[in-house]
């Protein structure tokens, strides 16, 4: 996205490793906290799931209810229009699609347990598109782009961790998807 907002805008990354839409909720309103702010504010992405689908068993920390997760995702698109950020400046993602053998050797190497489910993180991708249509804001569905029958994935080590490498039809497939949202 760096490219195509080149000259154009300003890319402010207000991520936090960890979290999910319980604890985003809470903090939105001390991110964006005026309508003031909202006056220059050309889109806003909300990009939660991945954490809040953890397996509630092994990871109760960062799991968040499926139920709970979609009235989140729903306040905050609430709040966001609160400080008159408009519907079509808002663009929901869904979480990514997890690789699931990659990630259980990761969990088993540091002795844990596999900690999350690909269907299960596709249940809240369906719930994060059902949310963006109910509340008429953008949606760039990653869980979906990421699979298709394009992607083909590749292990790569960078020294004690792996990175899944997907195909470039699938990263260009989901920045041109959020280029159309943009409209930029």
């Amino acid at each position: 996205m760096p490219c195509v907002c080149f000259r154009k805008c300003d890319v402010v990354n207000r991520g936090f490793s960890g979290y999910n839409t319980r604890w985003a909720k809470v903090i939105l309103p001390r991110l964006m906290g005026t309508s003031a702010a909202a006056q220059s504010t050309v889109a806003v992405t909300i990009f939660f799931g991945a954490n809040d689908s953890a397996l509630k068993d092994v990871n109760p920390q960062q799991h968040v209810p499926l139920e709970e997760y979609a009235a989140n995702l729903t306040s905050m698109v609430h709040y966001l229009k609160s400080i008159d950020i408009t519907e079509d400046r808002i663009i929901l993602i869904t979480p990514p699609p997890l690789q699931e053998s990659a990630w259980e050797k990761e969990c088993l190497a540091k002795g844990d347990k596999l900690n999350r489910r690909n269907a299960t993180t596709g249940e809240y991708a369906q719930a994060c598109v059902r949310v963006a249509r109910d509340c008429g804001t953008g949606v760039l569905d990653l869980w979906t782009l990421m699979q298709k029958d394009e992607v083909r994935e590749h292990e790569v080590g960078f020294g004690t961790t792996k990175h899944i490498i997907l195909h470039r039809g699938a990263n260009s497939s989901a920045a041109l998807s959020l280029q159309q949202h943009l409209q930029v």
